[in-house]
Order: C-alpha cells, then structure tokens, then sequence
C-alpha cells in the first residue's frame, strides 16, 4: 500500500471554493473573519441618513424609533457590518469638529456602562 492513496485530492475542493466565490454563493472577504458586527448581541441600526439605533434585533430597532421620531418608511434600515463599525465615528463632544471614536468604540462604552437597547445610538441633528 502506498501512503500516497490516502493523501486527498484537495485541488477538487480548492477550485470548488473558488468556482463559488467567483459565483458569489459565498462571501470569502474579511467581513467573514471574527469581528463581530455586535458586541454582546447589541447591534446597530442605520434607521435613515441621520439616525442609528443600538438593538438587539432590527424588529425592536424599528418599534423604538417608531416611538421616538417621526412616522417614516423603515423599508431602507440597515445592520451595520463590522467593517461600518470600525470605520464609521462618533464625535464625542458637540461638534463636528470634536474628537472621534469609531461606532464600534463607542458601542464597548455603552456596553461596559451597562446601558439598556434599544437606544438612539448616534444623530446628525443634535
């Protein structure tokens, strides 16, 4: 018996995996590493072009700005990846021109604070 016979073919599997992300049947990219796109199930919700939503689900995003703002469309809300999150920044002071954390940063802070979701997270209007 030779020991090559047991040695797999893995050339099969290699281009079978390659054949499906050319195809985009899977997503190979660093979005599929191990950052998270929450942090302790918190995640966050851009609820429109000015407001995100800290939540466990898009469902209660939703329901908490509904109550909170006015009447809108929720048909274009959206998860924040975990590449928005390093990427995106909260100003931590009143202006534009305060400095900046990312929005992953700043959900640790309120995750470490013990703060309740869902919560308006981040607004351009104040």
């Amino acid at each position: 018996m030779h020991h090559l016979e047991l040695i797999p073919d893995t050339g099969a599997a290699i281009a079978a995996v390659n054949a499906a992300h050319a195809a985009g049947t899977i997503d190979m990219s660093e979005e599929t590493s191990m950052t998270p796109n929450h942090i302790n199930g918190i995640r966050i919700f851009e609820m429109n072009e000015c407001d995100w939503v800290a939540a466990r689900s898009k469902e209660a995003a939703i329901q908490f700005y509904g109550e909170i703002a006015m009447p809108e469309d929720f048909e274009n809300v959206q998860e924040l990846s975990a590449q928005q999150l390093d990427t995106k920044q909260f100003h931590i002071g009143p202006t534009r021109y305060s400095p900046t954390i990312s929005f992953r940063q700043r959900l640790q802070q309120l995750v470490d604070a013990g703060a309740s979701a869902p919560q308006l997270f981040a607004s351009t209007e104040y």
